[in-house]
């Protein structure tokens, strides 16, 4: 190998022009400096996530010695979650959705736009807590599940008549 090769690679910030999310790689098309444009080039993902990022998002690429080979890493957008805690994680859309695994406090899913979906094709959807409330809140509707209670439109409820008589267990706001 000639020193040649070694001064020609380099690494360079482009931005998204296009993206064909198609095939089995992703491939993006790009513009790099002034005049440059490149299409079709493999955008490296890691295993078990895929993002398509949107038009004009900034990343960088590599290019491969002195060919005409590319690689394009990452393309964020100016909505990318900042100054996250060390050892914390999150996976973002550019809408501001979020699913943040916050270390010992836990996970947050936030919906900014769009809604909240639990899908399971069979068997159950689960959702339990170790200690705490389970709290389901619509349009002022108000359903909480604690250790010793279920609460129907909020706190401070009276008692459900059943069959068999006042619950001790599920209360409701008339």
């Amino acid at each position: 190998m000639t020193s040649e090769f070694w001064a020609a690679s380099s690494v360079s910030r482009g931005k998204v022009a296009k993206v064909d999310d198609s095939g089995d790689g992703q491939l993006i098309d790009f513009k790099g400096y002034t005049g440059e444009s490149f299409s079709k080039v493999l955008r490296a993902q890691p295993h078990g996530l895929s993002s398509h990022p949107p038009a004009d998002a900034v990343g960088i690429f590599l290019r491969h010695g002195s060919s005409d080979r590319l690689t394009a890493i990452g393309f964020e957008t100016s909505g990318r979650p900042r100054s996250i805690p060390a050892g914390t994680a999150v996976l973002y859309d550019d809408k501001g959705n979020t699913i943040f695994s916050k270390g010992a406090d836990g996970v947050q899913v936030r919906a900014v736009q769009g809604g909240f979906e639990v899908k399971a094709s069979s068997g159950n959807v689960l959702i339990e807590a170790e200690a705490g409330t389970v709290t389901l809140k619509r349009d002022g509707m108000t359903v909480t599940v604690s250790d010793t209670r279920v609460d129907l439109g909020g706190p401070a409820g009276h008692r459900v008549l059943t069959e068999g008589g006042p619950s001790d267990k599920v209360f409701a706001i008339l």
